[in-house]
């Protein structure tokens, strides 16, 4: 939740909006159809109307959270079939364990991962976005009351 509301503020004054998790993305080469925890889509959204619900083709950044149940496969085919969409310029993994994010950015020379931690800011230039991994786990790993 935190993350949607601090990328929907950071994105309030560009042309990218962010999608939940109920929106389903198609990688068109292999017609892999998945749900992203979130994703990001900047200019005119695509949409592949023939299928029930209608399908993103264009995402830009993509986040999922890499709970432990699917964190293998969120890591694996998930992200693989991601990284071939030819509009995605970003796939963003977040750890349920500590404050940490990596962050997978497409380059002219292929994919580059970096981890963000605690108390750094998640840059993502492909929509001109700085998230601080603070706000992002704030309240996460509290005790419920």
């Amino acid at each position: 939740m935190n993350l949607g509301v601090a990328l929907a503020s950071a994105l309030r004054s560009r042309p990218c909006r962010p999608y939940g998790a109920d929106m389903r993305v198609r990688n068109p080469a292999k017609r892999l159809y998945t749900y992203a925890d979130l994703s990001v889509v900047c200019g005119p959204m695509e949409l592949d109307r023939e299928g029930n619900p209608p399908t993103l083709l264009n995402p830009t950044v993509i986040f999922e959270v890499l709970a432990e149940s699917t964190e293998r496969f969120d890591r694996g085919a998930k992200a693989r079939g991601y990284r071939e969409i030819p509009t995605l310029q970003a796939c963003v993994l977040l750890s349920v364990d500590e404050a940490r994010i990596e962050r997978c950015v497409r380059t002219a020379a292929g994919w580059l991962l970096t981890e963000v931690a605690d108390g750094e800011s998640l840059v993502l230039d492909p929509i001109e976005a700085s998230l601080g991994v603070r706000e992002i786990y704030e309240g996460v790993f509290d005790e419920p009351a």
